[in-house]
């Protein structure tokens, strides 16, 4: 059986890191590159089984600490910080209001139309120089880091791809046959 309380892995998350700080690039590669992309930065856990089923309340204290280096590079820490009640409470109270039948309403008149135009995440492709058709059916990649560490290990094991093949974002690829 399942363990009340038990964690266990939801799935990755993503945040916006600089890939020059990671990788070595030239002033080229670093032009080339977007600013920021989402990487995988840490796992998302949650409750095995029931996610809801938490009881009439739960109560987490929320502690930080927090450590600052100024100009000297002197250390001061704050050992633990207590976060303000009241603003978990605020918070608490305006999750149900955001669902209410009146909120709902008022959303529906100022966004009459259900149909969107949703955009996934911007994604890469290592594909040939000459007509932008993808090198292979596995060269797409979610982040400008992993294809071009794809296009860097392609042209290592085969030098003479360097000059044929190069990174573009999907919206870019030759879909015609």
């Amino acid at each position: 059986g399942v363990q009340a309380g038990a964690l266990s892995v939801i799935g990755p998350t993503r945040e916006k890191f600089a890939s020059a700080q990671y990788v070595e690039m030239d002033d080229a590669a670093k032009l080339s590159a977007p600013a920021y992309e989402p990487l995988e930065s840490g796992v998302e856990i949650g409750a095995v089984g029931l996610p809801w089923g938490t009881g009439p309340l739960a109560q987490r204290n929320v502690r930080y600490e927090t450590i600052i280096v100024d100009t000297a590079f002197e250390r001061y820490r704050i050992r633990f910080f207590k976060f303000w009640d009241g603003l978990f409470v605020h918070f608490r109270g305006g999750s149900s209001v955001s669902r209410s039948v009146v909120s709902l309403s008022s959303q529906r008149r100022m966004q009459p139309f259900a149909g969107r135009i949703a955009l996934g995440e911007q994604q890469y492709t290592v594909a040939f120089q000459s007509d932008n058709r993808p090198r292979s059916e596995n060269a797409t990649f979610m982040s400008y880091a992993g294809a071009s560490a794809h296009l860097d290990e392609a042209t290592r094991l085969d030098p003479s791809l360097f000059d044929t093949i190069h990174v573009i974002p999907l919206a870019e690829v030759n879909q015609a046959i």
